[in-house]
């Protein structure tokens, strides 16, 4: 299992928040995917921006920020999902995404997940002042 040093001392999470692509309702491999290794948790607010980046969105983390990204909280079967999960979100050290663990609100309270974030923003990244990327989609449908 991955630590993560909050204020000095290790915690392990399996949680998970996911904000896009991998979110239960989406209609990919992926997501299925970790539908059948996670267990829901709840919707959770992360604070940050959110942004469309065209088939996906991508989120950037802020502390304290009064816009909120809203997404999936879900705890994970086993550790090796995460790393599966990375190739799916293509994470090297030189792609535009990196997994970090953050502090996301719930309905029950602040618990800290693992999410992928953008590493830098490009200008024609479109805000989602929504900060919820389903909303985008299911208008861009219609």
């Amino acid at each position: 299992m991955t630590l993560f040093r909050h204020k000095g001392a290790p915690v392990r999470s399996r949680c998970l928040f996911v904000y896009g692509t991998l979110r239960a309702n989406q209609p990919n491999l992926y997501a299925r995917y970790l539908r059948v290794n996670s267990s829901y948790i709840a919707v959770g607010k992360m604070s940050g921006r959110l942004f469309h980046l065209s088939r996906y969105p991508g989120a950037v983390y802020q502390a304290g920020s009064q816009t909120k990204v809203i997404g999936e909280v879900c705890r994970i079967h086993s550790p090796g999902i995460l790393h599966r999960l990375d190739r799916y979100e293509g994470i090297t050290e030189h792609d535009e995404y990196y997994r970090s663990m953050v502090p996301v609100k719930t309905k029950d309270g602040m618990l800290y997940c693992w999410t992928w974030l953008l590493r830098y923003i490009k200008n024609d990244y479109t805000p989602i002042a929504s900060g919820d990327w389903l909303s985008v989609m299911s208008s861009e449908r219609k």
